[in-house]
């Protein structure tokens, strides 16, 4: 079997051959590389999703870096704010350079 037709993983030689396609060209892959490869793609993909669904139901203070900070309205002397159900006040980190 020359190299033309051994699998073209890029992690590790693989020695098998490369799987056909349905037309009779060949895969970059062997069959069990293709297989693992559409199996992280489909975990991706699912993860992706859960992320994207995720979003919509999280509030923003899931951001990385961002703090939440509670505020008591009952313990606030401003009228306006004793109103107001709740408060939030939003911290983000500032990056700074380096002198």
């Amino acid at each position: 079997m020359d190299t033309a037709s051994h699998c073209l993983y890029r992690n590790k030689v693989c020695h098998l051959p490369r799987a056909l396609k349905k037309n009779g060209q060949l895969h970059s892959l062997c069959e069990f590389h293709r297989v693992k490869a559409n199996l992280n793609q489909r975990r991706l993909e699912k993860k992706k999703k859960i992320r994207k669904d995720g979003d919509a139901a999280t509030p923003p203070a899931a951001r990385a870096g961002c703090k939440e900070l509670w505020v008591d309205p009952a313990s606030s002397e401003d009228e306006e704010a004793a109103e107001a159900v709740d408060h939030v006040i939003w911290a983000e980190p500032i990056r700074l350079s380096t002198p």
